[in-house]
């Protein structure tokens, strides 16, 4: 990178918002995925006016710019490329406005999820609760389209999105969406903008809707001796239509890993299915037609429970990738979308992956929403290992694919998944997506190697 270029971007941000120094720069090299190329460097802007003019800069001079939150992406949407300009949101954490009448907020897009609901209160809450909230970013969770364990009561994080203030590559300021719940005036802008990982535009500013708090809630943990058998209630319970919150799934080497490592110890062994109802008792007909379905699939236990005793139980799901990474630093976590009814298949091809490519995989996920969370463990230190954990991947995302899933349903491509993405898009689909980016970055300076 140029001396004029980084002295241009050290006026723009301020001399202690450009960062240069070749150790903090490696700091920047990696997501929570894994390591990337060092940038050249990361620049802090302070203000929407500061980001555009970043951009205007590096758009003159055909610089990629990386946008960056948190860091927490599991898919390397953070991943920097050598040479590059990093631009770290995190200074652009302001809660500008909240309506408590309208249940909605105007936030800066570098605010912390953890930060905002803080904020915000007794009652309040922005409802998306992904498993790094201490890090992740408001912005950086748009860009990926992030969801939680409560999305089937709640949503993803776009459809809590009502309006977006955007910096697209050219430096110029769009607002797009509105104010309002819904509106059908014309094309959903916002909608290019969510889940498109940095390569359409920089995110700065979101106007979102906010919920109410729960005041109480009841949960059931089925416990079964087959991943399957579990797998069935879940698909039972979705067929039934009752309307629950959450539905979590653990394989019974999960639960062994997360009981045994975790801050809460499993009342019970095997594999777990984890459903729960906002607003229902113990005694509720919701809580009771499941407790049938689990009991129907073969449960060997199922527990039901609500206050202290369901936060405590919740603690063992809600730990499981902390847990696990005590004991086995995973090479990769995938998120394939699989149709509920045919996750018991899903499985059976894990199991016969695992057997065939021996590596051991962990799975658990959102199986209410059919996004498992295949979890590798390879050591990085054996290249044998890796070539096999690699292989397997493959062959995991083929399987979803086959399914009539998706790469895909909670972390995004990034750069991991990119050379992926032909399997599961048709020419067309990939050749609009790219007209798309050529239009809004047509020289391909926003997050370059990322979605397609």
């Amino acid at each position: 990178m140029s001396s004029s270029i980084v002295k241009r971007l050290t006026e723009i941000v301020g001399e202690e918002n450009a960062i240069t120094d070749p150790l903090t720069l490696m700091a920047y090299s990696f997501d929570a995925s894994e390591n990337g190329e060092a940038p050249s460097i990361v620049v802090r802007p302070g203000s929407t006016e500061e980001v555009a003019k970043v951009m205007q800069a590096a758009n003159a001079s055909g610089t990629p710019v990386i946008p960056r939150g948190g860091g927490t992406s599991l898919a390397g949407a953070a991943l920097p490329l050598k040479g590059s300009i990093v631009l770290d949101m995190t200074r652009m954490n302001r809660v500008i406005e909240v309506s408590r009448e309208n249940l909605t907020a105007l936030v800066e897009a570098g605010l912390k999820l953890k930060s905002l609901n803080d904020s915000l209160g007794e009652g309040l809450f922005f409802p998306i609760d992904i498993g790094s909230p201490e890090a992740a970013t408001i912005g950086g969770m748009i860009a990926t389209n992030a969801s939680g364990i409560h999305s089937p009561m709640y949503g993803s994080t776009g459809d809590r999105v009502l309006g977006l203030e955007v910096v697209l590559p050219s430096g110029e300021v769009v607002q797009v969406g509105s104010r309002t719940y819904k509106t059908v005036s014309g094309l959903d802008l916002k909608r290019i903008f969510i889940g498109s990982e940095g390569t359409l535009g920089v995110i700065t500013k979101a106007f979102i809707k906010l919920a109410k708090k729960p005041s109480r809630y009841v949960l059931l943990v089925g416990f079964f001796e087959s991943d399957s058998d579990a797998a069935r209630a879940a698909s039972k319970i979705i067929a039934s239509g009752l309307r629950f919150s959450a539905m979590e799934f653990m394989d019974k080497d999960t639960v062994e890993v997360a009981s045994a490592n975790g801050p809460a110890k499993s009342p019970d062994t095997g594999a777990a299915l984890f459903v729960e109802f906002i607003g229902e008792t113990e005694e509720g007909d919701a809580a009771r037609e499941a407790e049938n379905a689990m009991v129907e699939c073969r449960a060997k236990r199922v527990i039901v429970a609500s206050g202290e005793k369901a936060d405590n139980l919740w603690k063992v799901r809600t730990s499981v990738y902390e847990a696990i990474s005590r004991i086995y630093p995973p090479f990769m976590q995938l998120d394939p979308s699989i149709p509920v009814s045919r996750i018991p298949e899903f499985l059976s091809a894990l199991r016969r992956i695992s057997r065939m490519h021996r590596i051991n995989i962990l799975v658990y996920g959102h199986i209410g929403e059919g996004v498992l969370h295949p979890t590798i463990i390879a050591d990085k230190r054996d290249q044998k290992e890796i070539m096999r954990a690699r292989a397997a991947v493959r062959e995991i995302l083929k399987e979803a694919l086959k399914l009539g899933g998706s790469l895909t349903g909670e972390h995004g491509i990034g750069a991991l998944k990119s050379k992926y993405v032909k399997m599961e898009f048709t020419p067309y689909e990939l050749e609009f997506m790219k007209k798309l980016k050529q239009i809004l970055d047509p020289k391909g300076i926003l997050n370059p190697g990322k979605l397609v």
